[in-house]
């Protein structure tokens, strides 16, 4: 149980870590633009240029001096000269070389772009149990575990030699479990789970005891009902499951409780 329990408490933190969460890369995109939007907003821009602000200060440099930071000028010294030959601009040489010259100047920069997945929504959970997802180790007469559920019924309740009872859930296919509520049962005398553990499966094959976030992990305790009336609310580190199970460990009369669980 201990091997499954820190099993789980690991699954807990990845999911407190990245549950709805959306990941976002941020890099510098080459781009090309014309001369009028590619302006130095400071006299001191090609200055700074020289200096290599260019790169070490890039987020200010590309915000404020992009001329200097992206010159479009001839490459060539012959440029001015041969480019007034009719048709040499028309080359591809001249066109990459001389681009001053030829007055096709643009200027190449960069911009810095920020991408990010799409978040992951959070499910909105709902009651999902129903009379037919329920059974149990045992019923007592009247309080079958048909009436189980929180505003369907007055309780169940175990028979009184059931010394280690439980109710389980069936929720029919996998889902992601983040609420439970409780209540005791509408009886006389007045019957409650003080305290119970809560346990889930998605096989059956291989339960998890819901744990306490201790190192080592171990089984969560939950602290249950005072009285008969009051719905306790629990929300829970989300969890995958279909098959959930509460065993409750002390109780005031009888071992009663209605139910309710949350997922999507």
């Amino acid at each position: 149980m201990v091997l499954q329990l820190f099993t789980f408490a690991c699954a807990l933190v990845l999911l407190m870590k990245g549950y709805d969460c959306g990941k976002c890369a941020t890099y510098w995109q080459t781009v090309k633009t014309d001369k009028d939007s590619c302006v130095d907003k400071n006299k001191s821009c090609a200055t700074w240029s020289i200096q290599g602000e260019c790169i070490k200060s890039k987020d200010f440099m590309m915000s404020n001096c992009c001329t200097a930071c992206s010159p479009c000028r001839d490459e060539r010294d012959f440029c001015d000269e041969l480019t007034r030959i009719p048709g040499q601009c028309d080359l591809d040489f001249f066109k990459l070389n001389c681009p001053t010259s030829c007055g096709i100047c643009t200027m190449t920069t960069e911009r810095k772009v920020q991408k990010c997945e799409a978040s992951v929504k959070k499910c909105e959970p709902k009651a999902s149990l129903r009379n037919s997802y329920i059974s149990a180790s045992s019923q007592l007469q009247n309080f079958e575990v048909n009436l189980a559920r929180i505003g369907g019924g007055h309780g169940w309740c175990a028979r009184v030699d059931d010394t280690k009872p439980f109710v389980h859930l069936d929720l029919r296919s996998i889902k992601e479990i983040s609420g439970l509520n409780i209540q005791g049962a509408h009886a006389e005398p007045a019957s409650f789970v003080k305290t119970f553990f809560l346990s889930f499966s998605e096989t059956t094959e291989t339960w998890y005891f819901y744990p306490e976030n201790t190192n080592p992990p171990k089984a969560k305790l939950f602290h249950g009902n005072s009285d008969r009336k009051t719905i306790v609310k629990y929300d829970l580190v989300p969890f995958k499951a279909r098959y959930i199970r509460v065993y409750p460990q002390t109780w005031q009369n009888y071992a009663c409780v209605r139910m309710e669980i949350y997922s999507c």
